[in-house]
């Protein structure tokens, strides 16, 4: 036996529509998401930077500036043999100290706003800075000499500059390279005040350099010299005229070539004079180092207002992805729930039409007609919405078109069965009328006739004749119609009795048994008399011929009752 097969299952259009929505909707809203924190992430970044120099890295370069000029008295003092006043160190120490408090201060507020690579860089900076203390102890102590010290004082700027390097974060390549470039040219500019310092040691000392001193000195120059051409080379035009001009002028000539007279005794005896007068030095080097700090000054504004443009764009940026993009997703939402509402809707509306077409209307016309009422189709099943949607609206026609070729069947159907039931009907009444003369005429012909034999012969052609009308009456009951004859006033219950057993082809088998003296409305007793005919007659044609048929009639409880035995 074959199993029958398993009905398809269905979803609502609502669920459908949701699954092939939601997609889109997940996929826009991650696209939204994706390039907000593409764009949020380098505005973050860009205001941790600002922020970062704003606090720890102003303070941190007052605090390079402080140590430089501490290492420089420093090296003064301890290159004089400890007889020179140590008045400005002490004084110089004070502010250090006061600078570092400062760092250490900002240092704490901004860690938030650190990468872990800054922080990192940050600690070992500051854990330069702890051993301050140790080495100003030694200094005073007399443990350490001037050029220990002046390492000394030179490993913690080192480790300064390795957190600036560090805490270089721009999302823009060209500020990035520009604010690299700016970091080794404040190196450069470094470098140039430990050349001072060894310069100025020497002189406090006698005016003769140490070999050591002069080697040290030739590779801080040749230092120096590379980190300005690497950072003149990655520095944009307009942030590298400032230093090219520093480097081009008369003070940085004259400051050069003493530092070629200088670099080139490196390799003297251990102790050689200083080949230059400490006047002719010092008005060269503050030249120079003064048009080097305002060229970095310089560099430094225009690099704060480059980061400020940055800002300003990301910020600009950051509006229109985010805010702009947040409204085309909101739009995107709004026109896809919309839309998809709106199919909702008329898909809900073409399924309630059908199921009222296939519930309501096609039903009600049928049982109109059956009963015989005319319709007119355009009214009783008027066309569907056709909608919006081309698809929707097409379906919605091609309903109509069922639904009005249904209509149109049906009503053909109704006309056929109302023509068939015009012939029966016209037939019968032919039959009748011509039945209802036969009648007549028998009796006419049963009155003139004293022959018992014919009279018998013609009470059995007249009780043919009524059996045929009764068949006849019955032709125009089955058309719809009420047969011919018909009683203006209420017949007696046995009369309505006898006259079903007269219509009868054993009549004679049937008694009627009744002293009722009920009486049937004129107007239900040819009705009344062919429904008793017909179930007497099947009590004669179902019963054995020899037996009898009784009918009696009788009043009941709720009105009146006949059997038929």
């Amino acid at each position: 036996m074959a199993s029958r097969p398993r009905p398809a299952r269905t979803r609502s259009v609502r669920l459908t529509l949701a699954g092939l929505l939601v997609i889109p909707l997940i996929s826009l809203v991650a696209l939204w998401a994706f390039a907000a924190s593409v764009t949020l992430g380098p505005a973050i970044q860009e205001r941790n930077y600002t922020q970062q120099y704003n606090t720890v890295g102003r303070a941190a370069q007052t605090l390079g500036v402080q140590l430089a000029q501490e290492r420089l008295e420093t090296f003064i003092w301890l290159s004089s043999g400890r007889r020179a006043s140590r008045a400005q160190m002490d004084a110089q120490r004070q502010q250090t100290d006061a600078a570092l408090a400062a760092t250490r201060s900002q240092a704490t507020a901004a860690q938030g706003v650190m990468t872990a690579e800054t922080k990192a860089t940050l600690a070992a900076f500051l854990g330069q800075l702890n051993q301050l203390g140790g080495v100003r102890e030694e200094i005073d102590a007399g443990d350490t000499g001037a050029a220990s010290a002046f390492q000394a004082y030179n490993g913690m700027i080192d480790t300064e500059y390795k957190f600036y390097d560090a805490a270089i974060a721009v999302p823009d390549t060209t500020l990035y390279r520009n604010s690299a470039a700016s970091v080794q040219a404040g190196y450069a500019l470094e470098l140039v005040g430990r050349e001072a310092a060894l310069v100025g040691g020497a002189f406090a000392s006698g005016g003769r350099m140490p070999r050591q001193d002069r080697q040290l000195f030739a590779q801080t120059v040749a230092n120096q010299r590379y980190v300005i051409g690497q950072a003149l080379a990655n520095l944009s035009p307009s942030l590298r005229a400032p230093y090219a001009h520093a480097y081009d002028t008369p003070g940085y000539a004259a400051f050069a070539s003493m530092e070629d007279q200088l670099a080139n005794s490196a390799a003297s005896g251990e102790s050689a004079p200083v080949p230059f007068s400490g006047a002719a030095w010092q008005a060269a080097s503050r030249s120079f180092i003064g048009a080097l700090t305002d060229a970095t000054n310089t560099e430094a504004v225009a690099l704060t207002e480059g980061g400020s443009q940055l800002g300003d764009r990301l910020l600009l940026r950051l509006v229109l992805v985010g805010g702009v993009g947040l409204l085309a997703v909101a739009a995107s939402i709004f026109l896809l729930v919309w839309f998809s509402r709106r199919l909702i809707r008329e898909l809900t509306g073409l399924r309630e039409a059908a199921r009222t077409i296939a519930d309501e209307r096609l039903p009600r016309l049928v049982h109109r007609l059956r009963l015989g009422e005319d319709v007119d189709i355009g009214s009783e099943v008027p066309p569907l919405a056709a909608g919006k949607t081309t698809e929707i609206a097409a379906v919605a026609q091609a309903f109509s078109t069922v639904q009005r070729t249904a209509a149109e069947a049906a009503v053909g159907q109704a006309e056929l069965r109302k023509s068939v039931s015009q012939v029966f009907l016209n037939l019968a009444r032919r039959n009748q009328s011509l039945l209802h003369r036969q009648l007549s005429t028998l009796d006419v012909m049963e009155r003139r006739t004293s022959e018992p034999e014919a009279l018998a012969d013609l009470f059995r052609l007249d009780h043919l004749t009524t059996r045929m009308r009764r068949y006849a009456e019955s032709l125009i009951i089955l058309s719809g119609n009420a047969p011919g004859r018909g009683w203006s006033k209420p017949v007696s219950a046995i009369d309505v009795l006898r006259a079903a057993v007269a219509e009868v082809e054993d009549y004679t088998r049937v008694d009627v048994v009744s002293d009722s003296r009920e009486a049937v409305t004129g107007a239900a007793v040819a009705d009344v008399i062919h429904l008793l005919a017909e179930l007497v007659e099947n009590a004669t044609a179902f019963s054995p011929p020899n037996t009898k048929v009784v009918v009696r009639g009788e009043r009941v409880g709720k009105g009146f009752a006949v059997e038929i035995e």
